[in-house]
């Protein structure tokens, strides 16, 4: 399976069923009313292993952007990666659990539902089989060569899990280059 995102294609083994987190009738119809309510980009999701996945692709807006690489700052109304990542990993949670409670009252929530189950068994077991993939493109040095991309990907992700340890999850946090994940790949969408 082929997902499009942010100048991406993400290609899936077959034995993959992914979803587009925003896209799904119940976060469109219920939980898009919650004020500000936000989710990750996808959901992935076979026998073993489930994955929420967010993309960002700076490429060509590495500049503007750079502020987001570090951890913990809100500038104006946005914030930095790993707290946006941190919320939109929460809301996708509730959002879920919310369909789950709904499954039987609303045919949206039946699609969201399906994921459920799984995340719910993989946070009780002690396996790491639930993923949280923050994929970030376009990243380069920082400006005065301060910090290589690997030093801000490992920042990124520690923060990300420090912030997500209330959940017991795998974070990752990659880019073309360091996508080591055979259960898809990755290539830039050209135009």
């Amino acid at each position: 399976m082929k997902i499009n995102e942010s100048r991406l294609e993400f290609s899936f083994s077959d034995d993959y069923q992914v979803l587009k987190f925003d896209e799904t009738l119940f976060y469109k119809k219920y939980f898009n009313a919650f004020p500000n309510s936000k989710g990750i980009d996808f959901l992935a999701k076979n026998e073993s292993t489930v994955l929420m996945i967010e993309v960002k692709n700076f490429t060509d807006f590495e500049i503007e952007n750079h502020w987001r690489l570090s951890t913990n700052t809100v500038k104006d109304e946005n914030v930095s990666l790993d707290i946006e990542m941190s919320q939109k990993v929460a809301m996708t949670i509730a959002c879920i659990f919310g369909a789950h409670t709904k499954h039987l009252a609303s045919s949206n929530a039946k699609e969201l539902d399906t994921y459920f189950t799984p995340i719910a068994n993989q946070v009780h077991s002690n396996k790491t089989n639930f993923k949280v993939l923050l994929f970030v493109e376009g990243i380069k040095a920082s400006p005065f060569k301060t910090r290589t991309k690997t030093m801000q990907l490992k920042a990124l992700k520690d923060s990300i899990s420090k912030k997500l340890a209330w959940l017991n999850c795998v974070v990752l946090v990659e880019d073309i280059e360091t996508h080591k994940n055979n259960s898809f790949s990755v290539h830039k969408i050209t135009v």
